[in-house]
């Protein structure tokens, strides 16, 4: 499996040919344009990794596995079926009953198989276990006796060894014979040695793990049989039973996952591809993709020119504006933070944020000690809100120089009378302060 660049935990669904990345669906374009979508970063068309590279591997969800048949459906027919077996013992036409139990626990499994391999992973109805299964059971126990057949017939004309090593070939590919035949519901492909063997070789190396899952859970029937009495009451064969017919449903749903994992190998189509029922995203959503991207790639600018655009185009929108106001801070984007900065804040008391103005005024002047509000009307009301909060070196810089840079304004007197409280709240600025009231007492004159 492997991930997006940008978002390392997450698995890719497509690939950039020309810049050679890998991104999730939240990194690429979707566009009409194309079918798969368009890179972010070079703007030529991804292909897609295919389905099987976003489901996790068989082997690292076997706990998962193990629970899949743990709901009321599958353990209700697990222990109907098993009681009813137990009590068919004592019965006469036992084969027959046995043989009709057996082709409803086969449908329902294959059932599991069919919605595994669609990418459903919740096991179905009990009701999947009836109608169809005698048939079924039927094909089922023909592959049985047509391998069995193969075998005899290798050992009675070419010798032991060499049926032997049929044996070993046909029961390893078992498995993949029961796929086949759950793929294409024909028992002739599922006998196809050349179908069987393709499929292994798909497959590779995992296959070899499902044999290997296959036998330990095969050997663990046994294991557990073991702390069963074996009195052959129907308790003790309903029990035996129960674990046989638990093994049986998890180890189709397992064959239905390698075939929802491996799709594209075996050239299946799942109903249910992943990812792809994603809901179209918002213009501003792929926006918000694009700008990630570009500052993951350090492409700072256009991350700051796209986001411009953004506040403009939404206008509304507070996340964008605190998201924009702090890349521009940590970029240090001085042109653009001086343009910007004074519509934040006085959007920070718009939305009744003011609780945090006199902080974000400081980080701004961290960034740029020379950065000045725009009009007169916005410094005093800051000054004001930076007073309330106890801000007094803030309001200081506020109000400093005011006089000069707007003579005559008829709200100096208010502004300096906020300076002259501040003064008077830090130490050792006595003498500014008595400057400062004889400066609010000549603007009160020159009324």
């Amino acid at each position: 499996m492997e991930y997006c660049k940008y978002h390392p935990l997450i698995p890719a669904t497509h690939e950039c040919t020309t810049c050679h990345t890998k991104n999730c669906n939240d990194c690429i374009n979707e566009t009409n344009r194309t079918s798969e979508g368009i890179c972010f970063v070079c703007r030529n068309e991804v292909k897609s990794l295919g389905v099987s590279n976003n489901v996790l591997p068989f082997w690292r969800r076997l706990q998962e596995s193990f629970q899949y048949p743990m709901n009321f459906d599958s353990i209700l027919l697990i222990v109907g079926l098993s009681v009813l077996t137990a009590i068919s013992m004592y019965m006469p036409f036992k084969l027959l009953i046995n043989l009709l139990l057996t082709s409803a626990l086969l449908k329902y499994s294959f059932s599991c198989l069919d919605n595994t391999s669609h990418g459903v992973m919740k096991a179905p109805d009990v009701t999947d276990a009836y109608g169809g299964g005698f048939g079924l059971a039927l094909q089922v126990i023909f592959m049985v006796i047509a391998v069995s057949s193969v075998i005899w017939v290798t050992g009675y004309f070419l010798g032991s060894m060499l049926a032997s090593i049929v044996a070993i070939i046909l029961i390893a590919g078992f498995p993949a014979m029961m796929i086949n035949f759950a793929m294409t519901e024909n028992i002739l492909e599922a006998l196809n040695p050349l179908k069987m063997l393709n499929l292994m070789s798909s497959i590779g190396l995992p296959y070899g793990l499902l044999l290997a899952f296959i036998m330990i859970m095969s050997g663990s029937i046994g294991v557990i049989s073991q702390f069963i009495p074996a009195d052959f009451s129907i308790v003790s064969l309903s029990l035996q039973s129960m674990v046989t017919n638990y093994y049986i449903i998890v180890i189709f749903h397992i064959m239905g996952y390698m075939i929802y994992q491996f799709q594209d190998e075996l050239s299946f189509e799942s109903s249910t591809i992943h990812g792809s029922d994603k809901p179209q995203r918002s213009v501003l959503q792929k926006n918000l993709s694009h700008i990630d991207i570009l500052l993951k790639e350090g492409e700072f600018d256009e991350g700051i020119k796209l986001y411009s655009e953004l506040t403009k185009t939404y206008p509304e929108d507070n996340k964008i504006k605190s998201d924009y106001f702090e890349l521009l801070l940590a970029t240090r984007s001085i042109e653009q933070l001086n343009i910007f900065a004074p519509k934040y804040l006085d959007n920070l008391v718009t939305i009744n944020r003011e609780d945090t103005i006199s902080l974000n005024y400081k980080r701004i002047l961290k960034v740029n000690p020379q950065f000045k509000l725009v009009t007169i009307d916005q410094r005093i009301k800051l000054a004001k809100i930076c007073s309330q909060k106890g801000d007094s070196q803030s309001v200081i810089k506020l109000v400093n120089g005011l006089h000069k840079d707007y003579p005559g304004d008829k709200n100096l007197v208010k502004a300096y009378e906020l300076m002259h409280k501040a003064l008077l709240n830090l130490p050792n600025l006595k003498a500014q302060a008595e400057q400062c009231q004889k400066l609010i007492n000549r603007l009160k004159a020159s009324k």
